[in-house]
């Protein structure tokens, strides 16, 4: 248990763990890990935490600037605006609490990793926000929303509404404001959805023979 409160003591050991959870908690936000770089940030803010109850530093607040920085990095990550004003304010309150934290500590060592993850920090950050906006990009894969743009098979039809078969999978539809309605064996193009009912329109690239 000693060895333990002693390692917990450190500030070096402190520091790096409140700096690896800031780091999983933006690709957490940036990237699908399905929980686990949130888990483990969590995991590594207890340790933080405990560390720092078992040190008597007074300066122990200043990470609560750093956790600002931080702060604004994850807003401009998952609102997909990583504005240079933002950029900037996020970065300096990373570095302002970082290193004020790590010069109060007396510990070179943790001086050194303040200064490396307060530089690291600025670089990483238009990555992960990089990476963010491109995923958002990306047409969905599953779900309505990945069927919405791919010709369909009219099955039956009657009326505005029908049954419409998308790559092997009959969907109830409905073709609103065409001036003539589909007929059994047209392709039409799935535009939207409402609920589990298709929207479809004419699609005349398509030949009535195509299967898909």
């Amino acid at each position: 248990m000693r060895r333990v409160d002693a390692f917990l003591s450190e500030p070096a050991v402190v520091y790096l763990a409140f700096t690896l959870a800031a780091a999983l908690i933006l690709v957490e936000i940036a990237l699908p890990t399905f929980g686990i770089a949130g888990a483990t940030a969590a995991l590594l803010t207890v340790i933080t935490v405990l560390g720092l109850v078992e040190q008597d530093n007074a300066w122990w607040p200043t990470l609560i600037l750093a956790s600002v920085g931080v702060s604004l990095w994850a807003v401009g990550i998952a609102r997909n605006t990583a504005s240079r004003a933002t950029s900037i304010a996020a970065a300096s309150c990373f570095a302002g609490g970082s290193l004020a934290f790590a010069i109060s500590s007396d510990s070179t060592l943790t001086v050194a990793i303040a200064a490396a993850a307060s530089v690291a920090g600025p670089l990483v950050y238009p990555r992960l926000a990089g990476a963010t906006a491109r995923l958002m990009d990306q047409p969905p894969t599953t779900g309505m929303e990945a069927l919405v743009g791919r010709p369909a098979k009219v099955a039956k039809w009657h009326g505005q509404h029908g049954t419409v078969r998308v790559e092997g999978t009959y969907w109830s539809a409905v073709c609103k404001g065409a001036a003539l309605a589909p007929s059994v064996g047209d392709t039409v193009e799935v535009t939207g959805f409402v609920g589990n009912e298709l929207e479809v329109a004419p699609r005349a690239i398509y030949g009535a023979g195509d299967g898909r």
